[in-house]
């Protein structure tokens, strides 16, 4: 970067990099990161230069060269959603797959990253285990909780039509009501040869499907479009 020169490394010298990292220049005010600075204040097109991608490709994106509030694209238009728009969960996923689970599951199940491990990386460091008892956690609303009979640290199940993972209950008044957390990360020789996400099903948004850049922008699946119940380990 420094021989190629320009704006962002301008000032930059090889004996500051030796001495450590040395922040490349944003300009910005401040020399902060500001997201769409040059967009906004500049009025240069949209979007960005977001790199490894090249211009063309992340600009099909948005075909005005502007931010866009309004999409226009068939399947938008189709689906109602051409303008940001809440809908119910669950409809066009779960009950659409299989109507007979609606009202049978009745929680929403939601995976949380852990302060232990970066995704599933470092699930077997025997250090960062002690540190959270080797034990996975679930965490549910108190009244959830007393409801089905389960108290903080009890062993408990959530389960499916798909599948089941065990951990053991954190009650904690701060996750919404009818919502079971799970911490992912977890290999499966830790939970008795079962998965975290052996509960999910693929689920992919239409909208979703409209862009597509190999290794930067794909259809993502709907991971939180997902029902469960949760009991005490051992009762049926």
């Amino acid at each position: 970067m420094l021989q190629t020169g320009g704006p962002s490394v301008e000032g930059i010298t090889l004996e500051q990099l030796k001495k450590g990292p040395v922040r490349l220049k944003m300009g910005t005010p401040g020399n902060r990161q500001i997201p769409f600075y040059e967009q906004v204040q500049l009025k240069k097109p949209f979007p960005p230069v977001s790199l490894p991608a090249s211009l063309e490709q992340t600009a099909q994106f948005v075909k005005s060269g502007r931010i866009e509030f309004y999409k226009d694209e068939d399947i938008f238009l189709e689906l109602g959603e051409t303008l940001p728009v809440h809908k119910p969960p669950f409809e066009d996923s779960e009950y659409a797959l299989d109507p007979t689970v609606k009202g049978k599951y009745q929680f929403a199940y939601i995976t949380r990253n852990a302060i232990y491990r970066v995704h599933s990386t470092h699930s077997n460091n025997l250090w960062m285990n002690e540190l959270q008892d080797g034990q996975p956690r679930v965490w549910l609303h108190p009244q959830d909780a007393a409801e089905k009979g389960i108290k903080d640290g009890d062993p408990v199940e959530i389960y499916n039509n798909r599948g089941w993972v065990k951990g053991y209950a954190v009650l904690d008044p701060g996750v919404a009501k009818k919502v079971v957390v799970f911490e992912q990360g977890w290999w499966s020789r830790y939970l008795e040869g079962a998965s975290y996400n052996s509960l999910t099903y693929p689920f992919i948004k239409p909208t979703h499907e409209v862009y597509f850049v190999p290794g930067m922008w794909a259809p993502n699946t709907a991971w939180n479009e997902c029902l469960v119940d949760v009991r005490k380990v051992g009762e049926v």
